[in-house]
């Protein structure tokens, strides 16, 4: 998808959430973002320097499950094992761990990992998930979103490391029982009614019936 193309879906969605959430999203206005998309330089620079345009914007929708770009990483591996088991249907479940290099190449025609930072001002959930990003985008006469496939392989271009470890997911009660005893459960991580009820399902039907 082209960067350009996503930037104006955002844009025409951004006043019915402003309007339902009384919160003002800041969003460069879309010939302003298009400007800044012609050619290479120009946005490879923003992004070289933390400008990413309406960032705090996308975090806020990648939280909220609106189609994102933004890959949503977490901090903390206790975390990353939560959203491994929670609704977890198939025999074994997958936790991926990324190393970032503190030096990694960019350029146009290749895949371009960017890490934009933990440090914005979105909704709640961002810290209380201990939330980082990454996106990946290449250009190649326009500026497009592009897949992470050959982004971590072993090659000059390599973008990180990347780790797939995975666990039985009959383990599930035991990691969720762990977790509870760190205060670590889906109202924590969401603080929403929605989460309070799942959580306290859990300490009835399941990780409280284990210690009983």
């Amino acid at each position: 998808m082209r960067v350009s193309d996503y930037y104006q879906v955002i844009g025409r969605i951004k006043p019915e959430i402003e309007s339902m959430t009384r919160v003002e999203w800041p969003l460069p206005e879309f010939p302003e973002i298009d400007k800044l998309l012609q050619g290479y330089e120009n946005f490879n620079n923003a992004l070289s320097f933390g400008g990413w345009p309406g960032y705090a914007f996308m975090a806020y929708l990648r939280h909220h499950g609106f189609p994102s770009p933004l890959l949503d990483w977490t901090r903390s591996q206790f975390i990353a094992a939560f959203f491994a088991f929670r609704g977890a249907t198939a025999s074994r479940v997958a936790i991926y761990a990324l190393s970032r290099p503190r030096f990694h190449l960019t350029g146009s025609q290749m895949t371009n990992v960017i890490y934009p930072g933990p440090y914005v001002t979105t909704h709640r959930r961002h810290i209380l998930q201990q939330s980082q990003y990454s996106f990946a985008v290449t250009y190649d006469v326009e500026w497009k979103f592009a897949s992470y496939n050959s982004a971590f392989d072993k090659t000059p271009h390599q973008q990180g490391t990347l780790w797939k470890l995975t666990v039985p997911v009959s383990e599930a009660v035991e990691v969720f029982r762990e977790l509870e005893q760190h205060n670590l459960n889906a109202f924590s991580l969401f603080g929403s009614e929605e989460s309070l009820m799942e959580t306290l399902a859990n300490r009835e039907f399941m990780t409280t019936n284990l210690s009983r």
